[in-house]
């Protein structure tokens, strides 16, 4: 039995669904890596800001040890999304929520970071989420770090 040919047509639809489909597939991986950088770099942005704000806001109840105001200022802002934590002059937690979910680098690290590029940035993972942390100096320095 034979099997009747296909048409001009579809013949030719194939064909150039054959030679687009690359091309399709190369745009939407560019857009959608594009599009993760785009999100990463407003994301890191954001998270900028937001510190710059919260180092102002804290830095003058620490000065003064009022640390149940520092407690109410970081459980209000305080989410899944967004955390801080404070950090003593060595380096070590000296004040976060129950939640907080990251292990600070070494504090030589830190330091040589705040050195180079005013604040230490970098990306852990914890709880099955990925996080971009930001430690700079609380305050004009001697306070900690945030």
């Amino acid at each position: 039995m034979k099997l009747p040919l296909m048409k001009v047509g579809t013949r030719l639809t194939l064909m150039m669904l054959l030679c687009l489909a690359p091309a399709a597939l190369g745009f939407t991986l560019v857009t959608a890596r594009t599009a993760a950088n785009i999100f990463s770099q407003e994301l890191k942005e954001e998270t900028r800001i937001a510190q710059r704000g919260l180092n102002a806001a804290l830095t003058a109840d620490v000065e003064q040890g009022e640390w149940d105001e520092v407690r109410y200022i970081l459980s209000e802002m305080g989410s899944e999304d967004l955390i801080a934590a404070l950090l003593d002059d060595r380096g070590k937690l000296r004040f976060a929520l129950p939640s907080f979910p990251i292990e600070p680098p070494p504090l030589e690290w830190i330091v040589r970071q705040i050195k180079v590029s005013g604040s230490a940035e970098f990306m852990r993972h914890s709880g099955g989420r990925l996080w971009f942390c930001r430690i700079e100096l609380l305050g004009g320095g001697g306070q900690g770090y945030l």
